[in-house]
């Protein structure tokens, strides 16, 4: 792979983080409504005017969320990571 070609799968990555960020902090009041980041199990310490919220298993959710569809999207996109070790074509060609 060329300097150029992963400077490009960087740049892609990048953008879709940023893009996933704007959708959730768009999102994010109508996810609170939904319960997301108060779900049992989350931790919450309160002493003397300080509060430390630790929300592990909202953190779970999220996480099988993503997972999930990533794999979705990865299921989608013909011959991804079947590029042969001699020739690197996906196709298996010569």
């Amino acid at each position: 792979m060329l300097a150029a070609e992963k400077a490009m799968d960087v740049q892609r990555f990048l953008i879709g983080l940023g893009s996933v960020i704007l959708i959730v902090g768009i999102m994010w009041p109508i996810l609170s409504r939904m319960g997301l980041g108060r779900l049992p199990g989350d931790i919450v310490f309160q002493r003397d005017g300080a509060t430390f919220y630790f929300p592990i298993v909202t953190c779970v959710v999220i996480s099988i969320v993503g997972r999930v569809l990533v794999a979705q999207s990865m299921m989608s996109v013909p011959c991804l990571g079947t590029a042969t070790r001699e020739t690197g074509d996906p196709h298996g060609g010569p």
